[in-house]
Formats: structure tokens, sequence, C-alpha cells
């Protein structure tokens, strides 16, 4: 996939449209404006890409990051390693493990892969 179609998929993950402006006013650093998804930074800025992971910690119940200077894991922290969707249909989440030039590349290739694996298992 290309960066611009992985700022589509993460911005629609975090509940924005890839239709409309992302509004960057959350994210430390970042000048207080509406910024097209064109030009979102989640492949560069760790201010832009760590609401991502909290948001990815809060949606399963137990899983946690574990980021290492080349590598991260998306894995069971503790208590069970499943979600409920709307149908309280329970899904089994095993873990992701990916590797980059440094802790960041690492990190976004983990956040775009459970991204892809929550929207296969996703019942809209």
């Amino acid at each position: 996939m290309t960066i611009l179609e992985n700022n589509k998929l993460i911005a629609e993950f975090m509940g924005l449209t890839p239709e409309n402006n992302i509004d960057t006013s959350d994210i430390q650093e970042c000048v207080f404006e509406l910024t097209p998804v064109e030009r979102a930074k989640y492949r560069s800025s760790w201010d832009w890409l760590m609401p991502v992971v909290d948001k990815i910690e809060s949606t399963v119940q137990g899983i946690g990051f574990e980021i290492r200077p080349t590598q991260c894991i998306i894995d069971e922290q503790y208590s069970n390693n499943s979600f409920l969707d709307e149908n309280s249909l329970e899904y089994n989440f095993t873990e992701i493990f990916t590797v980059g030039k440094n802790r960041f590349e690492a990190t976004y290739n983990a956040v775009i892969e459970f991204i892809n694996w929550y929207n296969k298992i996703n019942l809209k």
C-alpha cells in the first residue's frame, strides 16, 4: 500500500473519512488547522502515530505495544485478548510482530497490520 492509502486507512480507523480534513488540534506540535489526509503525518511523526496506538490499545481488551529499537509487538498484556463487537460476537486476537529500520517504522508497520486485521473481522 502507498503512504496515502495507509493515511486513509488510519484516518478511517480513527473515525475520520478520507474525504474530510483531519483536525490536528489535539496533536502536539502541529498547527491548529485542518489537514488534508494527503498531508497527514502518520508515517513520519510520533505525535500523529501515538493517538492511533492509544486507540488500538483501547479497542482490544488486554493488548499492548512492546516497542523495541527495530521491532514492534502487539500482544496480550493482561486479562483476555478479545473484544466484543456491536453484535456481541467475540474475536480472538493473535500477536502481531513487525520489524523496521527503527522503532518508529516498526510501530507504524504494526499499526497498519493491526488495522487491516481489525477491518477484516469488524462487522459493520
